[in-house]
């Protein structure tokens, strides 16, 4: 009887200790995906995968806001003749990069030159560096 007993608590303790609640029992990754800041946090690297805005901010120096960026890129897209595309300003982001990179000015204040200095009928790539070298000098 005394056997019985106990291989009935037993199997009560294992039942009881196996339907206590699931989120106790998850994997702290699972429970991330139920927490809001991790949803609002997945759209974030979302948004930042295809808005070159948003990766603009990551890499330019100083992180500006996107909205500064685009009032400045797209004055200067416009005035170079450039669409207005977001694969045009990609390539307008990556060569202001590179030339901070390479000479020490932040892509905001290349692009703030740029947009009083002529054009000279250049590429938009031949004026940013033109003009990055002019403010070293």
């Amino acid at each position: 009887m005394l056997k019985r007993f106990l291989l009935i608590l037993s199997g009560f303790l294992i039942f009881a200790n196996c339907s206590g609640s699931k989120k106790e029992t998850m994997p702290a990754a699972a429970q991330k995906k139920d927490d809001p800041g991790y949803v609002s946090g997945l759209a974030k690297m979302g948004n930042l995968a295809v808005d070159p805005f948003s990766q603009m901010t990551f890499t330019f120096e100083g992180n500006p806001p996107p909205d500064e960026i685009r009032e400045i890129l797209d004055s200067v897209l416009t005035k170079y003749g450039m669409e207005l595309t977001d694969s045009n300003r990609v390539l307008a982001g990556k060569t202001l990069t590179s030339l901070r990179k390479e000479q020490g000015h932040s892509e905001i204040a290349i692009l703030q030159t740029m947009q009083t200095a002529p054009t000279n009928d250049e590429k938009l790539e031949d004026a940013a560096r033109r003009v990055s070298t002019g403010m070293s000098q």
